[in-house]
């Protein structure tokens, strides 16, 4: 009797380990595959993150034009808009047209257009030789504006032409380039300098 209490005992600690390790047999597999699953979803996420990521673009520098002074801090255009402001009756508007033929010539602007302003006296009314003969610099030569000795232009814009053409070639390039020096050989009347400093100070300071 007691050797059959014996043979059942082993026989039910026999059951508890083959029960414990199944036990331990399925921890084992489920962890397994929990550990694969998580390698799986890792390698998957990293795959969609591969192609869904963000393209990343260059910063493009916006380009910015340089700005080209022509004369006294200004550009072409503001040294025009300048001019326009002391230009008169037939004058008016013809702010470009002297920029331009300023630094093309390498004339002073603010000089030649304050020639220009005691020639033809534009600022209070033009005389008579600039607006019927377009003679803007008081030029003598042919042909003739009427009786007279000066020099008349077809138009207005080829009387502006000859007005720059003239300083260039006649003055500027023997070396007369301020308003004293060519005051000798341009005009006769005494204050010509004075006056044409004069109206040089007016442009400047508007």
């Amino acid at each position: 009797m007691k050797d059959k209490k014996i043979s059942r005992s082993k026989k039910n600690t026999n059951l508890l380990l083959i029960a414990f390790q199944f036990i331990i047999i399925s921890c084992v597999i489920l962890l397994t595959q929990k550990v694969l699953m998580s390698s799986e979803v890792t390698i998957i996420t990293t795959e969609v993150a591969k192609k869904q990521s963000p393209i990343i673009l260059e910063r493009v520098e916006p380009i910015v034009e340089e700005r080209q002074v022509v004369y006294d801090n200004m550009t072409m255009e503001e040294l025009a808009y300048k001019l326009n402001r002391s230009m008169y009756g037939i004058l008016e508007g013809k702010g470009m047209t002297f920029a331009n033929y300023s630094i093309n010539y390498g004339v002073d602007p603010y000089m030649s257009l304050a020639i220009v302003l005691l020639e033809t006296g534009c600022k209070w009314g033009c005389s008579y030789v600039s607006t019927t003969c377009n003679n803007i610099g008081g030029q003598v030569g042919y042909p003739k504006c009427g009786n007279g000795n000066y020099r008349a232009f077809a138009t207005l814009d080829e009387g502006i032409k000859s007005f720059f053409e003239n300083l260039a070639y006649n003055y500027y390039s023997y070396g007369l380039t301020d308003v004293y020096s060519i005051h000798k050989k341009y005009a006769q009347a005494p204050n010509w300098a004075d006056a044409v400093n004069k109206y040089i100070e007016e442009i400047k300071a508007k």
